[in-house]
């Protein structure tokens, strides 16, 4: 019987410590939001013009940029999609077409990005041509 109890005892510690250590585990997880949630807090009194310290300040406008620069970078990547998914609208029928020489709905040739401004289809305008 001794060395059942020594068992059941030895079972119940690592129990308890592994419950112990998830409980750790959970309360470590909870961090990060904490944190989250008080950067936003000061970002947006900042934001409100209310007075921060210098050092909020600074952190604050590094925010700022990196924001300044996700936009940038997500209106470029936005420009390079539309330049690579050319899209244009059927003249006889209307339809939507993405990247086509050809509408896939009726077949009418698509007007092209170098077409004329006078709609005759070549690349002959006379607005676009300069004093040699």
């Amino acid at each position: 019987m001794a060395l059942f109890d020594k068992l059941t005892s030895m079972t119940k510690e690592l129990t308890d410590s592994a419950k112990l250590n998830l409980k750790l585990a959970e309360e470590k997880r909870k961090l990060p939001e904490l944190y989250e949630r008080l950067g936003q807090f000061v970002f947006t009194r900042y934001q409100m013009g209310e007075a921060t310290d210098e050092a909020y300040a600074q952190i604050i406008n590094s925010i700022l940029s990196v924001k300044e620069s996700i936009r940038a970078i997500g209106d470029e990547i936005e420009q390079k999609r539309t330049y690579v998914e050319r899209k244009s609208v059927c003249p006889m029928c209307g339809a939507a077409n993405t990247n086509a020489e050809v509408c896939v709905i009726c077949g009418s040739e698509l007007p092209t990005e170098d077409a004329c401004e006078c709609e005759c289809g070549e690349d002959c305008c006379e607005n676009d041509k300069t004093d040699e």
